[in-house]
Protein backbone atom coordinates (compact mmCIF):
# COMPACT_ATOMS: atom_id res chain seq x y z
CA UNK A 1 0.00 0.00 0.00
CA UNK A 2 1.53 3.39 -0.67
CA UNK A 3 2.61 5.48 2.02
CA UNK A 4 1.85 9.18 1.78
CA UNK A 5 5.03 11.40 3.57
CA UNK A 6 3.35 15.02 5.40
CA UNK A 7 7.07 17.14 5.43
CA UNK A 8 7.02 19.94 8.05
CA UNK A 9 9.64 22.69 7.69
CA UNK A 10 10.42 24.92 11.00
CA UNK A 11 11.21 27.66 9.37
CA UNK A 12 9.22 30.67 7.09
CA UNK A 13 10.15 28.42 3.66
CA UNK A 14 8.31 26.55 1.47
CA UNK A 15 7.98 22.91 3.02
CA UNK A 16 9.23 20.83 -0.43
CA UNK A 17 6.48 18.66 -2.37
CA UNK A 18 5.44 15.36 -0.94
CA UNK A 19 8.11 13.04 -1.78
CA UNK A 20 11.38 15.02 -2.19
CA UNK A 21 14.06 14.86 -0.15
CA UNK A 22 13.39 18.20 3.56
CA UNK A 23 16.12 21.02 2.48
CA UNK A 24 19.33 21.01 4.51
CA UNK A 25 19.20 23.90 7.14
CA UNK A 26 21.86 24.55 10.15
CA UNK A 27 24.31 22.09 8.49
CA UNK A 28 21.71 19.20 9.10
CA UNK A 29 18.29 17.17 7.84
CA UNK A 30 15.26 17.54 9.09
CA UNK A 31 14.73 14.50 11.37
CA UNK A 32 11.13 13.43 10.07
CA UNK A 33 9.06 10.63 10.58
CA UNK A 34 5.78 9.47 8.79
CA UNK A 35 2.76 9.85 10.66
CA UNK A 36 1.43 6.18 10.74
CA UNK A 37 -1.27 5.19 8.03
CA UNK A 38 -4.51 5.78 8.53
CA UNK A 39 -7.02 2.87 9.35
CA UNK A 40 -8.62 0.89 6.43
CA UNK A 41 -12.01 2.34 5.73
CA UNK A 42 -15.04 1.04 4.07
CA UNK A 43 -16.96 3.92 3.45
CA UNK A 44 -19.06 3.29 5.74
CA UNK A 45 -20.14 0.36 4.75
CA UNK A 46 -21.60 -2.00 7.56
CA UNK A 47 -18.45 -3.05 9.51
CA UNK A 48 -16.31 -0.44 8.49
CA UNK A 49 -13.21 -2.55 8.44
CA UNK A 50 -11.54 -3.19 5.17
CA UNK A 51 -9.60 -6.73 5.12
CA UNK A 52 -6.50 -6.16 2.58
CA UNK A 53 -6.54 -7.90 -0.33
CA UNK A 54 -3.38 -9.52 -2.45
CA UNK A 55 -2.49 -7.61 -5.16
CA UNK A 56 -2.06 -10.38 -7.85
CA UNK A 57 -2.69 -8.46 -11.14
CA UNK A 58 -1.43 -10.25 -13.51
CA UNK A 59 1.24 -9.03 -16.93
CA UNK A 60 -0.97 -9.00 -20.20
CA UNK A 61 2.18 -8.69 -23.02
CA UNK A 62 0.94 -7.70 -26.50
CA UNK A 63 3.25 -8.75 -29.24
CA UNK A 64 2.00 -7.34 -32.56
CA UNK A 65 2.49 -7.77 -35.92
CA UNK A 66 3.91 -4.48 -37.27
CA UNK A 67 5.16 -6.34 -40.81
CA UNK A 68 4.31 -4.67 -44.21
CA UNK A 69 1.21 -6.61 -44.94
CA UNK A 70 -0.64 -5.13 -41.41
CA UNK A 71 -0.88 -2.39 -44.08
CA UNK A 72 -3.67 -4.03 -45.73
CA UNK A 73 -6.70 -2.43 -45.27
CA UNK A 74 -10.15 -4.74 -44.02
CA UNK A 75 -13.33 -2.81 -43.31
CA UNK A 76 -12.24 0.60 -43.69
CA UNK A 77 -9.60 0.16 -41.27
CA UNK A 78 -5.82 -1.21 -42.08
CA UNK A 79 -4.84 -4.14 -39.79
CA UNK A 80 -2.72 -2.52 -37.46
CA UNK A 81 -4.91 0.31 -36.95
CA UNK A 82 -7.54 -2.25 -36.12
CA UNK A 83 -5.35 -4.05 -33.86
CA UNK A 84 -4.93 -0.88 -31.92
CA UNK A 85 -8.11 0.13 -31.07
CA UNK A 86 -8.72 -3.55 -30.28
CA UNK A 87 -6.06 -3.12 -27.39
CA UNK A 88 -7.15 -0.03 -26.15
CA UNK A 89 -11.07 -0.84 -25.78
CA UNK A 90 -9.89 -3.86 -23.69
CA UNK A 91 -7.57 -1.51 -21.60
CA UNK A 92 -10.00 1.06 -21.83
CA UNK A 93 -12.24 -1.75 -19.69
CA UNK A 94 -9.80 -3.75 -17.51
CA UNK A 95 -6.34 -1.99 -17.47
CA UNK A 96 -7.42 -1.03 -14.17
CA UNK A 97 -7.02 -4.89 -13.14
CA UNK A 98 -3.81 -5.27 -14.38
CA UNK A 99 -0.04 -4.42 -15.81
CA UNK A 100 0.70 -4.50 -19.32
CA UNK A 101 3.94 -3.83 -21.94
CA UNK A 102 3.90 -4.12 -24.87
CA UNK A 103 6.69 -4.86 -28.30
CA UNK A 104 6.04 -5.07 -32.10
CA UNK A 105 8.09 -7.03 -34.71
CA UNK A 106 10.47 -6.51 -36.62
CA UNK A 107 12.58 -3.56 -35.61
CA UNK A 108 12.35 -1.19 -38.32
CA UNK A 109 15.95 0.70 -37.08
CA UNK A 110 17.59 -2.41 -37.14
CA UNK A 111 16.36 -4.41 -40.37
CA UNK A 112 13.17 -5.79 -41.93
CA UNK A 113 13.77 -8.99 -41.26
CA UNK A 114 15.27 -7.98 -37.66
CA UNK A 115 13.53 -9.35 -34.19
CA UNK A 116 11.38 -7.00 -32.76
CA UNK A 117 11.62 -4.35 -30.33
CA UNK A 118 9.51 -3.81 -26.86
CA UNK A 119 8.40 0.07 -27.14
CA UNK A 120 6.20 0.25 -23.84
CA UNK A 121 7.84 -1.38 -21.02
CA UNK A 122 5.56 -3.68 -18.51
CA UNK A 123 3.33 -0.48 -16.16
CA UNK A 124 0.77 -0.32 -14.18
CA UNK A 125 -2.54 0.29 -15.38
CA UNK A 126 -4.13 3.53 -14.94
CA UNK A 127 -7.26 3.80 -12.23
CA UNK A 128 -10.70 4.18 -13.83
CA UNK A 129 -11.06 7.76 -15.31
CA UNK A 130 -14.57 9.50 -14.96
CA UNK A 131 -16.29 9.51 -18.49
CA UNK A 132 -13.70 6.57 -20.03
CA UNK A 133 -11.07 9.06 -20.58
CA UNK A 134 -8.02 7.12 -21.03
CA UNK A 135 -5.01 7.46 -18.21
CA UNK A 136 -1.15 8.69 -18.61
CA UNK A 137 -0.36 4.72 -18.77
CA UNK A 138 -2.75 3.75 -21.85
CA UNK A 139 -1.77 6.88 -23.58
CA UNK A 140 1.46 6.34 -23.64
CA UNK A 141 1.12 2.59 -24.81
CA UNK A 142 -1.23 4.17 -27.90
CA UNK A 143 1.27 6.58 -28.65
CA UNK A 144 4.16 4.21 -28.81
CA UNK A 145 2.29 1.54 -30.99
CA UNK A 146 0.91 4.11 -33.41
CA UNK A 147 4.88 5.53 -33.82
CA UNK A 148 6.02 2.27 -34.54
CA UNK A 149 6.60 1.90 -38.35
CA UNK A 150 4.66 -0.88 -40.03
CA UNK A 151 7.28 -2.40 -42.49
CA UNK A 152 8.78 -5.64 -42.99
CA UNK A 153 8.72 -9.31 -42.50
CA UNK A 154 7.85 -11.68 -39.64
CA UNK A 155 10.45 -12.32 -37.27
CA UNK A 156 8.20 -13.79 -34.75
CA UNK A 157 10.94 -15.90 -33.30
CA UNK A 158 13.65 -13.88 -32.85
CA UNK A 159 11.46 -11.66 -31.17
CA UNK A 160 10.49 -13.93 -28.64
CA UNK A 161 13.77 -15.29 -27.80
CA UNK A 162 14.67 -11.38 -27.46
CA UNK A 163 11.79 -10.93 -25.41
CA UNK A 164 12.39 -13.88 -22.88
CA UNK A 165 14.82 -12.21 -20.08
CA UNK A 166 12.33 -8.85 -20.20
CA UNK A 167 9.31 -11.63 -19.33
CA UNK A 168 10.73 -13.88 -17.10
CA UNK A 169 11.77 -11.02 -14.98
CA UNK A 170 8.44 -9.58 -14.33
CA UNK A 171 6.11 -10.17 -10.95
CA UNK A 172 3.71 -12.53 -11.46
CA UNK A 173 1.76 -14.51 -13.30
CA UNK A 174 2.63 -12.91 -17.69
CA UNK A 175 0.36 -13.56 -20.69
CA UNK A 176 1.80 -13.15 -23.96
CA UNK A 177 -0.57 -12.15 -26.01
CA UNK A 178 0.69 -12.68 -29.87
CA UNK A 179 -1.09 -11.18 -33.50
CA UNK A 180 -0.36 -11.56 -36.40
CA UNK A 181 -1.39 -11.72 -39.68
CA UNK A 182 0.65 -14.12 -41.69
CA UNK A 183 3.02 -17.21 -40.66
CA UNK A 184 6.36 -16.76 -39.11
CA UNK A 185 9.88 -16.15 -41.07
CA UNK A 186 12.72 -14.09 -41.51
CA UNK A 187 14.96 -17.03 -40.69
CA UNK A 188 18.39 -16.27 -42.56
CA UNK A 189 19.38 -20.10 -41.61
CA UNK A 190 16.06 -22.16 -42.98
CA UNK A 191 15.94 -23.84 -46.15
CA UNK A 192 13.15 -25.03 -47.10
CA UNK A 193 10.74 -26.98 -50.98
CA UNK A 194 8.37 -25.46 -52.29
CA UNK A 195 5.90 -26.48 -49.57
CA UNK A 196 7.28 -24.58 -46.98
CA UNK A 197 8.32 -21.43 -48.98
CA UNK A 198 5.60 -18.66 -48.36
CA UNK A 199 6.24 -17.38 -51.82
CA UNK A 200 4.79 -20.58 -52.96
CA UNK A 201 2.10 -20.68 -50.89
CA UNK A 202 0.96 -17.15 -51.84
CA UNK A 203 0.83 -17.67 -55.28
CA UNK A 204 3.87 -14.76 -56.11
CA UNK A 205 6.27 -14.69 -58.95
CA UNK A 206 9.75 -14.67 -59.65
CA UNK A 207 10.00 -12.70 -63.14
CA UNK A 208 7.33 -14.37 -65.22
CA UNK A 209 7.04 -17.45 -63.51
CA UNK A 210 4.73 -18.41 -60.41
CA UNK A 211 6.05 -19.58 -57.57
CA UNK A 212 4.76 -23.21 -57.47
CA UNK A 213 6.19 -26.92 -57.93
CA UNK A 214 8.39 -26.07 -60.73
CA UNK A 215 10.06 -23.32 -58.85
CA UNK A 216 10.81 -22.93 -55.41
CA UNK A 217 11.34 -19.20 -55.08
CA UNK A 218 13.04 -19.66 -51.65
CA UNK A 219 15.90 -21.09 -52.97
CA UNK A 220 18.61 -18.62 -52.72
CA UNK A 221 20.83 -19.70 -55.72
CA UNK A 222 17.66 -17.83 -57.58
CA UNK A 223 18.05 -14.55 -55.54
CA UNK A 224 20.37 -13.70 -52.38
CA UNK A 225 18.10 -14.12 -48.87
CA UNK A 226 15.17 -15.90 -50.75
CA UNK A 227 15.79 -18.66 -47.68
CA UNK A 228 14.20 -15.55 -45.84
CA UNK A 229 10.80 -16.19 -47.04
CA UNK A 230 10.96 -20.31 -45.39
CA UNK A 231 7.94 -20.70 -43.09
CA UNK A 232 9.61 -20.32 -40.04
CA UNK A 233 7.70 -22.60 -37.97
CA UNK A 234 9.52 -24.73 -36.49
CA UNK A 235 12.13 -21.95 -34.82
CA UNK A 236 9.30 -20.83 -33.68
CA UNK A 237 7.40 -23.47 -31.98
CA UNK A 238 10.79 -23.95 -30.06
CA UNK A 239 10.69 -20.33 -29.08
CA UNK A 240 7.07 -19.88 -27.89
CA UNK A 241 6.98 -23.87 -25.80
CA UNK A 242 10.13 -22.15 -24.28
CA UNK A 243 8.58 -19.84 -22.62
CA UNK A 244 5.47 -22.00 -21.27
CA UNK A 245 7.94 -23.87 -19.81
CA UNK A 246 9.21 -21.23 -18.10
CA UNK A 247 5.80 -20.38 -16.71
CA UNK A 248 4.45 -18.07 -19.69
CA UNK A 249 1.84 -18.67 -21.97
CA UNK A 250 1.07 -17.39 -24.97
CA UNK A 251 -2.43 -16.65 -27.03
CA UNK A 252 -2.32 -16.53 -30.89
CA UNK A 253 -4.36 -14.02 -32.83
CA UNK A 254 -4.66 -14.64 -36.70
CA UNK A 255 -6.07 -11.76 -38.59
CA UNK A 256 -7.24 -11.58 -41.91
CA UNK A 257 -3.94 -12.93 -44.38
CA UNK A 258 -2.92 -15.86 -42.12
CA UNK A 259 -5.71 -18.46 -42.92
CA UNK A 260 -2.70 -20.06 -45.25
CA UNK A 261 -1.20 -20.72 -42.23
CA UNK A 262 -3.87 -21.94 -39.98
CA UNK A 263 -2.01 -25.25 -38.92
CA UNK A 264 1.37 -23.45 -38.13
CA UNK A 265 -0.58 -21.16 -35.80
CA UNK A 266 -3.23 -23.90 -34.08
CA UNK A 267 0.39 -25.55 -33.39
CA UNK A 268 1.66 -22.25 -31.48
CA UNK A 269 -1.38 -21.97 -30.18
CA UNK A 270 -1.09 -25.58 -28.72
CA UNK A 271 2.38 -24.77 -27.86
CA UNK A 272 1.41 -21.64 -25.93
CA UNK A 273 -0.63 -23.33 -23.81
CA UNK A 274 -3.83 -21.63 -24.43
CA UNK A 275 -5.44 -23.31 -27.14
CA UNK A 276 -9.51 -22.97 -28.33
CA UNK A 277 -10.81 -26.08 -27.64
CA UNK A 278 -12.49 -26.40 -30.89
CA UNK A 279 -10.64 -26.21 -34.72
CA UNK A 280 -8.80 -23.41 -35.60
CA UNK A 281 -6.99 -23.85 -31.88
CA UNK A 282 -5.89 -20.34 -32.10
CA UNK A 283 -8.02 -17.08 -32.23
CA UNK A 284 -9.46 -16.44 -35.65
CA UNK A 285 -9.94 -12.94 -36.09
CA UNK A 286 -11.29 -11.90 -40.17
CA UNK A 287 -12.83 -8.65 -38.80
CA UNK A 288 -11.98 -5.79 -36.63
CA UNK A 289 -15.20 -6.75 -34.59
CA UNK A 290 -13.79 -10.60 -34.17
CA UNK A 291 -10.39 -9.19 -33.82
CA UNK A 292 -11.65 -7.05 -30.64
CA UNK A 293 -14.26 -9.99 -29.64
CA UNK A 294 -11.03 -12.32 -29.59
CA UNK A 295 -8.45 -9.60 -27.27
CA UNK A 296 -11.56 -9.13 -24.82
CA UNK A 297 -11.85 -13.09 -24.51
CA UNK A 298 -8.72 -13.38 -23.90
CA UNK A 299 -8.37 -10.25 -21.97
CA UNK A 300 -11.12 -10.69 -19.40
CA UNK A 301 -10.30 -14.53 -18.54
CA UNK A 302 -6.78 -13.72 -17.60
CA UNK A 303 -7.07 -10.02 -16.29
CA UNK A 304 -9.95 -10.42 -13.71
CA UNK A 305 -9.62 -14.22 -11.23
CA UNK A 306 -12.68 -15.06 -9.81
CA UNK A 307 -10.83 -15.78 -6.46
CA UNK A 308 -9.21 -13.53 -4.15
CA UNK A 309 -6.32 -13.99 -1.51
CA UNK A 310 -6.71 -11.72 1.86
CA UNK A 311 -4.10 -10.84 3.16
CA UNK A 312 -4.37 -12.96 6.37
CA UNK A 313 -7.83 -14.60 7.67
CA UNK A 314 -10.22 -12.99 9.40
CA UNK A 315 -10.49 -13.40 12.85
CA UNK A 316 -14.36 -14.46 12.48
CA UNK A 317 -15.16 -15.68 9.24
CA UNK A 318 -19.22 -15.06 9.72
CA UNK A 319 -18.70 -11.83 10.44
CA UNK A 320 -17.84 -10.87 6.43
CA UNK A 321 -19.44 -9.58 3.58
CA UNK A 322 -18.33 -8.57 -0.04
CA UNK A 323 -19.09 -5.32 -2.06
CA UNK A 324 -19.28 -4.75 -5.99
CA UNK A 325 -18.46 -1.11 -6.32
CA UNK A 326 -20.31 -0.40 -2.60
CA UNK A 327 -23.05 -3.40 -3.29
CA UNK A 328 -23.54 -5.63 -1.10
CA UNK A 329 -23.11 -9.10 -2.97
CA UNK A 330 -24.81 -12.47 -0.53
CA UNK A 331 -23.17 -15.58 0.15
CA UNK A 332 -24.49 -17.85 -1.97
CA UNK A 333 -22.54 -20.99 -3.69
CA UNK A 334 -24.96 -20.46 -6.84
CA UNK A 335 -24.86 -16.80 -7.60
CA UNK A 336 -22.74 -14.79 -5.14
CA UNK A 337 -19.22 -15.68 -3.25
CA UNK A 338 -17.85 -18.96 -0.94
CA UNK A 339 -14.75 -19.75 1.22
CA UNK A 340 -12.65 -21.19 -0.26
CA UNK A 341 -9.61 -21.93 2.85
CA UNK A 342 -9.52 -19.25 5.40
CA UNK A 343 -8.00 -16.88 3.57
CA UNK A 344 -9.49 -17.16 -0.07
CA UNK A 345 -13.16 -15.93 -1.31
CA UNK A 346 -14.49 -17.19 -4.63
CA UNK A 347 -17.06 -15.02 -6.59
CA UNK A 348 -19.22 -17.89 -8.21
CA UNK A 349 -21.88 -17.88 -10.58
CA UNK A 350 -23.10 -14.77 -12.57
CA UNK A 351 -21.43 -12.41 -10.13
CA UNK A 352 -18.12 -14.39 -11.08
CA UNK A 353 -19.33 -13.31 -14.65
CA UNK A 354 -20.43 -9.92 -14.06
CA UNK A 355 -16.60 -9.41 -12.26
CA UNK A 356 -14.90 -10.40 -15.28
CA UNK A 357 -16.84 -8.56 -17.79
CA UNK A 358 -14.52 -5.43 -16.06
CA UNK A 359 -17.83 -3.66 -15.15
CA UNK A 360 -16.94 -3.87 -11.41
CA UNK A 361 -14.13 -1.45 -10.79
CA UNK A 362 -13.39 -1.78 -7.00
CA UNK A 363 -13.93 -5.62 -5.01
CA UNK A 364 -14.63 -4.72 -0.97
CA UNK A 365 -14.32 -7.16 1.57
CA UNK A 366 -15.09 -5.96 4.63
CA UNK A 367 -15.49 -7.54 8.63
CA UNK A 368 -17.65 -5.67 11.14
CA UNK A 369 -20.89 -7.46 10.56
CA UNK A 370 -22.83 -10.59 9.85
CA UNK A 371 -22.67 -12.34 6.65
CA UNK A 372 -25.63 -11.35 4.29
CA UNK A 373 -26.63 -14.96 3.03
CA UNK A 374 -29.24 -14.99 -0.19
Amino acid sequence: MPLLLSLVACSSERAPPPGTLPEEQDGGWFDAKPPPPPPLDADGLCGNALIPIVDERPNLYFVVDHSGSMNQRVSGKTLVSATHDAIFDLLSQVGHHVRYGAAVFPNPNAGDCSAGVEVFKTTLGDPPYPGGRPGLSLSRLMSSLENAPVRGGTPISPTLDLLAPTLTALPGRTYVILATDGGPNCNAEATCDGDGCQLNLEGASFGNQRCDHRLNCCDPALIQGAQLNCLDDAKTLASIATLRAWGIDTFVIGMPGSELYEGTLARLAVAGGRPLPRAPRYYSASSPEALQGALFDIGLAVAISCRITLDEPPKDPALVNVYFDNALVPSDADDGWVWRGEDQIELVGPKCQRLQSGKVTQVQIVSGCPTEVK
